[in-house]
């Protein structure tokens, strides 16, 4: 499943905006976005099959801090792991670009053999 067009949610402690810090678990509902879309802000060099990437519009979006942070999809009450926080723009998370996750179904097989 690409989950584009649905809604997933990030975890995490980094930065609420850019230039400020709160010690404080966050969660944010972002839209995903096809892996085209994304690439007209970083280039297909950076945006392969294995990104999933969520919309920055109106400057909401994992930030600093948050790397390594979850991307969860809810479907018929079950949370599914989609993502996990990869990068945000060199421009700051408040520039309502695209943040890149690495997409977890690309991975299964080599999570699967080493559980």
């Amino acid at each position: 499943m690409l989950y584009v067009g649905n809604r997933a949610v990030a975890v995490g402690f980094g930065r609420q905006r850019d230039g400020a810090f709160e010690d404080a678990l966050n969660e944010i509902s972002l839209d995903v976005i096809s892996n085209q879309a994304c690439s007209s802000t970083y280039g297909s060099n950076v945006i392969i099959d294995s990104t999933l990437c969520t919309s920055g519009a109106d400057g909401v979006g994992p930030c600093l801090g948050d790397s390594g942070g979850p991307l969860d999809y809810s479907y018929e009450g079950i949370r599914y792991l989609i993502g996990v926080s990869s990068f945000v723009a060199d421009r700051g998370c408040d520039a309502g670009l695209a943040a890149g996750f690495s997409r977890v179904t690309s991975f299964s097989t080599w999570i699967r053999v080493r559980l």
